[in-house]
């Protein structure tokens, strides 16, 4: 029928498969991320911008999990740089990290890790 010009059927064909937008573009400046300790500024300005009425409750909400995504991508990072890999540890520091933090001993020709 949308195809034979009936602009009814037309307008619901377009709906479904191009539903109109139900949010907004949100215009409100943010103080930039540049660690994971920023995002506690960025929600403050969050807030204050709620309580001045110049942001929604709801947006509030949406930019809140962007702010908690862009922190654990902070994170994870940082995490990941401070990996060391096995490789590149040595024979004392995998025997301390074996015994549990603990400093290895040797006593004779035993080894012994940790508390006697």
């Amino acid at each position: 029928m949308a195809l034979a010009g009936d602009t009814v059927a037309l307008k619901i064909w377009i709906d479904r498969i191009y539903p109109a937008r139900k949010d907004r573009p949100v215009t409100f400046a943010l103080p930039p991320i540049n660690t994971a300790r920023d995002a506690a500024d960025v929600m403050s300005s969050v807030m204050n911008a709620v309580a001045a009425g110049q942001l929604t409750p709801a947006d509030a909400s949406e930019l809140s999990k962007v702010v908690a995504c862009t922190v654990k991508s902070f994170e994870a990072a940082e995490f990941a740089d401070s990996l060391v890999p096995l490789g590149q540890l040595t024979d004392a520091e995998l025997l301390r990290i074996a015994a549990g933090g603990s400093a290895p001993e040797i006593i004779g020709p035993r080894l012994l890790i940790g508390s006697r």
